[in-house]
């Protein structure tokens, strides 16, 4: 199994149940407590010294990626209007190629 795919596994299970506390609680704080998390990891995968540790802190990585995506549709379907919540989406969906577009640019 490649290092990238670790991530995908913890990813999946998680992402659900952070869904389920996303429309049960603060949005804002499942978002920032998992953008701690991810930064946290993210940190770790860059001072693993050997594939073992680099393989955990990969999976880490996507527990709290897991607790973005499920927030942020949540929470602006709750900030825009019924009409506009599509667009709204589709805004967040693409702005990943988009920067993924511009940092080749750099």
């Amino acid at each position: 199994m490649s290092v990238l795919s670790r991530a995908v596994p913890p990813e999946r299970r998680t992402a659900l149940s952070i869904g389920r506390l996303a429309d049960g609680g603060r949005r804002v704080t499942v978002i920032a407590a998992g953008l701690a998390v991810w930064s946290s990891f993210t940190l770790l995968c860059g001072t693993a010294t050997r594939y073992g540790w680099f393989a955990l802190a990969r999976m880490g990585l996507g527990v709290g990626e897991a607790s973005l995506s499920p927030s942020a549709y949540s929470l602006i379907a709750d900030l825009f209007r019924r009409s506009r919540v599509a667009l709204a989406i589709s805004v967040y969906s693409a702005a990943i190629y988009i920067g993924s577009g511009l940092s080749n640019i750099a």
